[in-house]
């Protein structure tokens, strides 16, 4: 009967296990020589005809547009990501959430965001966040 009552825990204790988030960190060759477009911003749909984009380069270089370019040289820690020295034109945009992407991305970028690569058979999307904003951007390479 003891032996039935460990088989059982030793099962149950692996079907646990099993079903726990398998994520694996993010690394810098994950993200390197990709192009994503942001497609929400805290939940709400960016609007399509805007060309919001992050991307990743060699020497794991950052360059990006939301309505102002952007560019600097990210380290990636922790799944943590962060631009040290973030180069970006200072323009106001005539659309408020174009003005709050600026505002978001150079937040996330310059404070620290954590970095959630989602990969599945037809798509693959990107999360930066932090406690109060969050981006998602879908794959979008140039070729």
């Amino acid at each position: 009967m003891k032996c039935i009552c460990y088989v059982l825990t030793l099962l149950i204790s692996v079907i646990t296990l099993s079903a726990c988030d398998n994520k694996q960190s993010v690394t810098e060759q994950d993200l390197r020589h990709h192009r994503f477009v942001a497609i929400k911003l805290n939940n709400e749909t960016i609007n399509s005809n805007s060309q919001n984009f992050i991307e990743f380069g060699e020497n794991f270089t950052i360059n990006g547009k939301m309505c102002n370019a952007f560019s600097g040289q990210a380290a990636l820690t922790n799944d943590t990501i962060n631009v040290a020295h973030l180069i970006s034109t200072e323009m106001l945009c005539s659309d408020e959430q174009q003005n709050q992407l600026d505002f978001v991305i150079n937040q996330l970028l310059q404070h620290g965001a954590t970095v959630i690569l989602n990969k599945t058979a037809d798509k693959q999307s990107l999360t930066l966040k932090n406690n109060e904003n969050e981006i998602v951007f879908k794959l979008h390479d140039l070729m």
